[in-house]
């Protein structure tokens, strides 16, 4: 069982290098067959993400579900706020990968409920 403190210190890590790695330039891009990557690449740290806020608001508040929305909207909000930043870094933001933030943030959430 991961314990809270433990849970918001490895949170505020990667959100701190996330962020840098979602807004700094895209590098060239490397033909794939799997056009889709980067969606999964989206899915996976928003569920990591929303995984670990999920254990640090449920151990803070005590009420699942609340925690569970809290953590949902908060983290999509973040997913939002990237897409539209990554157009000042000379990014493409993309709606694809909007929803694979929000189903990596839902999916993280909903695992965090096992934990608890």
């Amino acid at each position: 069982m991961i314990k809270r403190k433990t849970a918001l210190i490895l949170f505020l890590i990667l959100l701190l290098a996330m962020s840098i790695l979602m807004l700094v330039p895209s590098p060239p891009k490397i033909p794939s067959n799997f056009n889709m990557i980067d969606k999964v690449e989206h899915f996976a740290a928003f569920f990591v993400l929303s995984f670990l806020l999920s254990i640090v608001m449920m151990r803070k508040n005590g009420c699942v579900l609340r925690s569970f929305l809290l953590t949902a909207v908060i983290m999509s909000l973040y997913g939002l706020l990237i897409e539209y930043f990554q157009q000042f870094t000379g990014r493409t933001p993309e709606l694809a990968d909007l929803f694979a933030d929000i189903a990596g943030c839902i999916a993280g959430s909903l695992v965090a409920l096992f934990f608890l």
